[in-house]
């Protein structure tokens, strides 16, 4: 599979999760120049957009998303749930999603998220930790998760 398909899997695996969990609102998906946005309840394809234009952190060659407000998935992102149970399932859910196809996402901003591949994130997570465990930052947090794969 190239990455133009994978991003296009990834992309659709990631809406059907956001759309499952009725999480879609105010969610952006950015893939091989084309974007995944809710429009009124009623998710819409743009094509021939350029995520750099959009977002100052992302990763034109992978899927970039950009979320919004308490429908959508940055409580999750941003350790802002009320449903704790819930909220860590649809997170692992989420992870599973990248580590299927040897990604990892990096967040932006509190709003946006981008994808690397593997190896990237192990140059710029491992080269302090020297271990097979990546980090994520969280919000509202003094100490970053450690996430064993």
């Amino acid at each position: 599979m190239n990455n133009e398909q994978i991003n296009e899997k990834m992309a659709c695996e990631l809406k059907a999760l956001l759309e499952k969990y009725n999480i879609f609102h105010g969610t952006r998906i950015y893939f091989n120049n084309k974007c995944l946005h809710d429009r009124n309840g009623k998710i819409e394809l743009i094509e021939n957009i350029k995520v750099e234009e959009w977002l100052e952190w992302c990763n034109p060659e992978m899927v970039s998303m950009s979320f919004e407000g308490a429908n959508s998935i940055y409580p999750i992102l941003n350790d802002e749930c009320e449903n704790r149970e819930m909220c860590t399932k649809i997170y692992n859910k989420f992870l599973e999603i990248g580590k299927e196809y040897d990604r990892f996402y990096e967040q932006g901003q509190s709003w946006n998220i981008y994808y690397t591949p593997k190896e990237i994130t192990q140059i710029v997570w491992g080269a302090k930790n020297k271990s097979n465990k990546y980090y994520y930052p969280r919000k509202k947090s003094k100490k970053s998760k450690k996430i064993e794969i």
